[in-house]
């Protein structure tokens, strides 16, 4: 009697019903670059454009424009979709897209001066070269694309060390440290509101608009977002990114030239280097 190979049982794969990261983000990127606005302008050309000659901080997403385009190649309603479901994910993602084609500087734009970013990426760049015995990246942990390991992913403290890239290339940074802008999803026109005892467990890490009368507020606090560690023993930075409000410090230099010198040299934050969003409670 022939085996039945459709008798065999099949493993399951938690991941495979996983959209592919790469090709959402490139469906962000073709967003992006297309989006027409109602006076025929490329809407987010021209606040990219903005935000490389410091005119702009905030990079509003409307779902109604994703809602409304046509992008060659791309499944805008599985985007959107995608996006009201993971918003948390997306703004990575859509990060990782802004990055990839936010132009530089006009040559004639005004008032476009070094301010404190400059200086820190100049001067990480400049200790990178000095010193040619540790690796060339200032992160250390599992990379990988956006469908591979998570650079961000940490333990269960949510904090993670990983490798990342800038604009246009490679870069020994978090893309985050040198990000001088912040995404704003906002939500379709026509999306239902809910009041707070409607939102569920489900609803963690989706978008959702919620109605009711804000009565008392916490003082604006600052949250890290990225901690900044110079170590005492080889002077190398060491980045950490933080994915919730409780993180393990680091506390050991894992840079190549404390490995091949046999030194535990000890990591100080450097509250001035790293950053931080702010956030208050309602």
């Amino acid at each position: 009697m022939a085996d039945n190979q459709n008798d065999q049982p099949q493993s399951y794969n938690p991941f495979a019903d996983l959209p592919d990261y790469d090709e959402q983000k490139q469906a962000c990127v073709s967003f992006l670059k297309e989006f027409r606005g109602a006076e025929g302008n490329f809407k987010y050309v021209d606040m990219l454009r903005e935000v490389a000659n410091r005119q702009r901080r905030e990079v509003p997403i409307h779902l109604d424009d994703v809602a409304n385009s046509m992008v060659n190649g791309h499944d805008m309603e599985d985007l959107l979709h995608n996006i009201e479901q993971n918003t948390s994910r997306y703004f990575e993602i859509i990060s990782s897209a802004i990055d990839e084609i936010l132009p530089a500087a006009d040559d004639d734009a005004q008032d476009v001066q070094d301010d404190v970013y400059d200086i820190l990426h100049r001067h990480r760049l400049q200790q990178q070269q000095t010193s040619p015995d540790n690796d060339n990246n200032g992160a250390f942990g599992a990379g990988g694309g956006l469908n591979g390991p998570d650079p961000s992913a940490g333990g269960a403290d949510g904090s993670g060390v990983g490798n990342a890239s800038t604009n246009n290339g490679p870069s020994p940074f978090p893309p985050a440290l040198m990000r001088r802008y912040e995404i704003q999803v906002v939500p379709r026109i026509k999306m239902t509101s809910r009041s707070l005892r409607q939102v569920k467990a489900t609803d963690i890490g989706c978008l959702v608009k919620i109605r009711g009368i804000v009565t008392r507020v916490s003082a604006v606090k600052p949250i890290v977002t990225i901690a900044t560690y110079t170590c005492d023993a080889c002077g190398y930075e060491i980045y950490q990114e933080i994915k919730s409000k409780q993180f393990l410090p680091l506390d050991q230099c894992p840079a190549s030239q404390c490995q091949k010198n046999r030194k535990k040299g000890r990591l100080f934050m450097q509250v001035s280097n790293s950053k931080a969003t702010l956030f208050r409670k309602m």
